[in-house]
C-alpha cells in the first residue's frame, strides 16, 4: 500500500513537471520568428507571425519583444500589429522595446475580439514627427512675414510629411508656460509662401498678417514658440474593438502629431489602463504629443484608469460616450423605430429626449428588439411614451444634424457601467482632459493643470450628438491648477444653451478638491443638473480677476444644490 502511494505521488509530480514544462514552452520570442529590432529591418510580418502563433497556443501564452527598435513598415487592414481573437495572451516587451510605426494612417496595435489579453511594457511610437516647431525670431507686419527658427530634431518645413499637409494650422505657445495655445486657439490659414533663409530658419508669408486673419488685431509673437500641425492623420496607438477584460499596462505612446492614443468601442467586462503615458518622447521638449488621449464609444462594461499620464495633447483626453439616434417612427406609445446606432439588448435603459428643449422626457426599458433594414431597430418598451417628433432628418450639414427638431434616444447601458480615474495627470493644449457622458464615474486623486478648456466637462454634447446625461458622478481629492476655463463644467452643451430646459444630469458630488489659479469664469460652472453637493473644497485666488457676472462657483438652472464647508467662496 505504501509503495502504491509513493508511486502515485511520483506520477503526480511527474505530470506537474510535464505541465510546467508545457507552460514554460508557451513563451514565444518575436526574434525566433525573424524580427531583428535593429530599427532598419521591417519587422511587421515577424511580430504578427509570433502573435498569431501565440493566439493559437491558447491561454497563458506570452509573446515577448526583446529590447530594441522594431520598425513597422507594412500595415494591413488599417493596423501594423494585429492581436485578434486572443484569449489569455500577453504581448510584452522587455525594457526599451519600441514599436516604430511608419504609416500615420494605420493604428500601431489592433486589439479586437479578444478577452483576458494584456499589452505590457512597450513604447508605441511614430517613426517621424508629423508636425514641426520652433521660435519666432522676427515678425514684419508690412510684409505679412514671420521668421521661424526650427528646434533641433524637428523636420524642416519642406520635409515630405510637412509639405503634404493640406491645410496647416498655426499654434502659438508661450515658452514660459508650455501647453495652452496663446491668443486665439489656432489659426486656420496656411502661409502662401515658405522660404529657407538660413540654417533651420524659415520665412513664412501670410495672405493677411493683420490678426493672422483669425482675429481683429495684430499679435506680437517674437520670442514665442510656433507649432505647425494639421490634425488629419487617422491612426491611434491602440484600437480596441469588441474586447472583454483586457489590460494595457506600462505602455508609452509617442504619437508625434498623429491621432489619439486610444480608440475603444463595444468593449465589455473591465478594461484597465495602468501607467499608460501619452506624451512627448523624453528630452524632445515637444509642444504636442498627439491629437488626443482617446475616445471610448459604446462601452457596456467598466473602465479603470490608474496612474496614467496624458500631456500636451490637442483634443479631448478621455471622451466617453454613446450616441443619440433619431426616432424615425412611433407606431404606438410603446414602440419606437430608431435609426442605426447602438446595439440594443433586452433590459437596456433608454434616454428619450425632446430635441427642441434638449430635455429628457422618459427613461423606458427595452422589452424586445427587432433588427430592421439598414441597421435600424424596432424597440418595444416597458411603458408608454409621449408623442415624439419623428423623421429621417439629414446629415448634410452640422445645422441639419442638430436643429432638425427630430427627437432622439440614447442607450444608457452603452455609456459605461462605471468608470474610475485614479492618480492620473492631465494637461491639454486646447480641449478637455475628461469629457464625460458616462455613468457611475469616480475621478479621484488626479492632477489637472495648464488646460485651456475645462479639465472636466460632464454632460451630453448635443452639437455632436454625443450622449447621454451623466448620473452618479464623484469628483474628489483632485488638484486643479492654472486652467483658463472653469475647472469643472456640468451642463448640456449646445449652441443654444438657454434653450436647454431640463435638469437631467444628476447625483453629482464634488468634495475635498483644491482649485488654484482658476480662470476668469471661476472654478465651477453647474447647469442642467439636480442633486449636487459641493463640500470641503479649497478655492484659492483666481489667476486673474473674475469676469463681470461670474463667481468662484456659478450655478444656474439646477435643483437641489448644497454648498457645504468650502474655503475661499466669497
Amino acid at each position: 500500500m505504501t509503495q502504491r502511494i509513493i508511486s502515485w505521488i511520483l506520477s503526480v509530480l511527474l505530470l506537474a513537471a510535464v505541465g510546467a514544462g508545457a507552460a514554460s514552452a508557451r513563451v514565444l520570442n518575436v526574434r525566433d520568428f525573424g524580427a531583428k529590432g535593429d530599427g532598419v529591418t521591417d519587422d511587421t510580418k515577424a511580430i504578427n507571425a509570433a502573435i498569431a502563433a501565440g493566439v493559437s497556443q491558447g491561454p497563458g501564452t506570452r509573446v515577448l519583444v526583446p529590447t530594441g527598435q522594431y520598425l513597422l513598415l507594412s500595415p494591413t487592414e488599417g493596423a501594423h500589429v494585429h492581436i485578434r481573437r486572443a484569449n489569455g495572451l500577453t504581448f510584452e516587451g522587455h525594457k526599451g522595446a519600441v514599436l516604430l510605426a511608419d504609416d500615420p494612417n494605420a493604428h500601431i496595435i489592433d486589439l479586437s475580439d479578444s478577452k483576458n489579453t494584456t499589452i505590457r511594457n512597450l513604447t508605441l511610437e511614430s517613426d517621424k514627427y508629423y508636425f514641426t516647431q520652433g521660435t519666432c525670431v522676427a515678425q514684419v507686419s508690412a510684409t505679412h512675414t514671420v521668421d521661424l527658427r526650427l528646434d533641433l530634431g524637428y523636420p524642416e518645413v519642406d520635409a515630405p510629411q510637412i509639405v503634404s499637409i493640406a491645410h496647416w494650422t498655426i499654434h502659438i505657445v508661450d515658452p514660459k508656460r508650455p501647453g495652452p495655445y496663446e491668443g486665439p486657439p489656432y489659426f486656420t490659414v496656411a502661409p502662401i509662401a515658405e522660404k529657407r533663409v538660413g540654417d533651420r530658419l524659415w520665412r513664412l508669408t501670410f495672405p493677411d498678417f493683420h490678426g493672422w486673419p483669425a482675429v481683429p488685431y495684430d499679435i506680437n509673437i517674437v520670442g514665442k514658440k510656433i507649432l505647425i500641425w494639421d490634425d488629419r492623420r487617422g491612426s491611434h496607438g491602440i484600437s480596441a474593438n469588441n474586447d472583454l477584460d483586457c489590460l494595457v499596462e506600462d505602455v508609452n505612446y509617442y504619437g508625434k502629431g498623429v491621432n489619439a492614443g486610444l480608440i475603444l468601442s463595444n468593449c465589455t467586462g473591465t478594461m484597465t489602463f495602468r501607467r499608460l503615458n501619452i506624451g512627448c518622447p523624453p528630452g524632445s521638449n515637444g509642444l504636442l504629443s498627439c491629437s488626443g488621449g482617446g475616445q471610448m464609444i459604446d462601452i457596456r462594461g467598466r473602465l479603470v484608469w490608474d496612474h496614467c499620464d496624458f500631456e500636451r495633447f490637442d483634443d479631448d483626453g478621455a471622451d466617453i460616450l454613446t450616441n443619440y439616434v433619431r426616432v424615425l417612427r412611433e407606431p404606438d406609445p410603446r414602440t419606437l423605430e430608431v435609426d442605426r446606432g447602438s446595439h440594443y439588448v433586452v433590459g437596456d435603459r433608454l434616454s428619450a429626449v425632446d430635441w427642441t428643449k434638449m430635455q429628457e422626457v422618459a427613461e423606458p426599458q427595452v422589452v424586445s428588439v427587432t433588427e430592421l433594414d439598414r441597421g435600424q431597430s424596432r424597440l418595444t418598451l416597458d411603458r408608454d411614451l409621449p408623442a415624439l417628433h419623428t423623421g429621417t432628418g439629414s446629415d448634410r450639414s452640422r445645422d441639419s444634424q442638430v436643429n432638425d427638431g427630430i427627437d432622439r434616444v440614447a442607450d444608457y447601458n452603452n455609456a459605461c457601467q462605471s468608470v474610475l480615474f485614479t492618480h492620473c495627470r492631465f494637461q491639454c493644449n486646447r480641449a478637455r482632459p475628461l469629457n464625460l457622458k458616462s455613468q457611475n464615474c469616480v475621478v479621484e486623486d488626479c492632477d489637472f493643470y495648464n488646460c485651456v478648456m475645462s479639465p472636466i466637462e460632464a454632460g451630453p454634447e448635443m452639437w455632436w450628438g454625443e450622449a447621454p446625461f451623466v448620473h452618479n458622478l464623484t469628483i474628489r481629492h483632485n488638484t486643479f491648477a492654472g486652467n483658463k476655463s472653469p475647472d469643472i463644467d456640468v451642463g448640456v452643451f449646445y449652441d443654444k444653451e438657454n434653450d436647454c430646459l431640463g435638469m437631467d444630469n444628476s447625483n453629482i458630488l464634488i468634495e475635498d478638491n483644491r482649485f488654484e489659479r482658476s480662470g476668469p469664469e471661476g472654478a465651477l460652472r453647474l447647469r442642467n443638473a439636480r442633486n449636487i453637493v459641493v463640500r470641503n473644497n479649497h478655492f484659492g485666488q483666481p489667476a486673474s480677476p473674475l469676469q463681470k457676472g461670474f463667481q468662484v462657483v456659478n450655478v444656474s438652472h439646477c435643483e437641489g444644490v448644497a454648498l457645504e464647508n468650502n474655503e475661499g467662496i466669497r
